[in-house]
């Protein structure tokens, strides 16, 4: 008798560890993202609702399973009660690669601010090939005496790299209207010819005339695109430009970053977004 009470504890104890297993996995289940994304972060880019005279502002990130981070984004801060100092009709470029958003039930909001104390206040919803939203730029930089502006809510849509139409050639502009052209090959494999046109000003006043940069081939992974070339300009002067790029149909879209290193000077790096369509 004694054993068989030992056999029904035992069977008893076994029914109550596999409930246990089983409400400890469905609260993994249900607490799991619902999105799907590969373990690495992969770059999304698109444009916004606001444009120049000549082509739409950009916003590009890169995101992962749980959170989107290096958002940089083009934005007119021609909003508020005061002109402000970076106001202009070309618009600004803003790099908030310094913090993260969540991404919590598929979706993101919150705010993130820049080493020079502007701030973004971003909402979207995430998900495996589109992150779609709005954001608000704001910035203190004005006007010695008067208020701060901001850019207004701005709605955006940035997506996942696709394959580009092979044998294609691209031109557009980086940040405030520099040029950018290049080719993709047949097979839609590798841009080819890329010249992109840069001129920073993170170190000194701009160039009277705007430096090209020329890169060699780039393969295209998974609708993405990045590489980097260096150039020297006299012994005391060399630039390193860095393209990330992702296509979207015909629609090509990242950012291009420029460290400077000038002697006598601070290394400083500066970072545009940039796009370009086939034609």
């Amino acid at each position: 008798m004694a054993r068989r009470n030992r056999t029904l504890l035992t069977v008893v104890r076994v029914r109550r560890s596999n409930r246990v297993a089983a409400c400890l996995l469905s609260i993994l289940l249900i607490a799991a993202p619902t999105t799907a994304f590969a373990s690495s972060a992969r770059q999304f880019g698109g444009a916004t609702s606001q444009s120049t005279s000549t082509s739409p502002l950009n916003i590009t990130m890169d995101v992962s399973a749980t959170k989107v981070n290096n958002l940089v984004v083009g934005a007119l801060m021609m909003k508020g009660s005061a002109t402000c100092s970076i106001a202009s009709t070309s618009g600004s470029s803003f790099d908030f690669t310094t913090g993260s958003l969540v991404i919590v039930n598929s979706r993101i909001a919150g705010k993130l601010r820049d080493a020079m104390g502007d701030v973004i206040t971003v909402h979207g919803r995430v998900s495996r090939t589109t992150v779609a939203g709005t954001f608000l730029v704001s910035t203190p930089r004005t006007v010695a005496g008067t208020g701060p502006c901001n850019s207004g809510l701005v709605s955006y849509v940035a997506q996942s790299g696709s394959a580009p139409p092979g044998r294609t050639a691209y031109s557009g502009t980086v940040g405030p209207g520099w040029l950018i052209t290049f080719d993709v090959s047949a097979h839609a494999t590798t841009v080819n010819n890329l010249v992109v046109a840069y001129d920073e000003t993170c170190n000194g006043p701009p160039s009277d005339v705007t430096p090209t940069f020329r890169f060699k081939s780039l393969v295209i992974s998974s609708g993405e695109f990045a590489g980097s070339t260096s150039e020297s300009f006299g012994p005391t002067v060399s630039d390193t430009v860095r393209i990330d790029g992702t296509f979207s149909g015909g629609v090509a879209a990242g950012q291009v970053s420029d460290t400077s290193r000038i002697k006598g000077l601070p290394t400083c790096t500066q970072t545009s977004p940039f796009e370009a369509t086939a034609s």
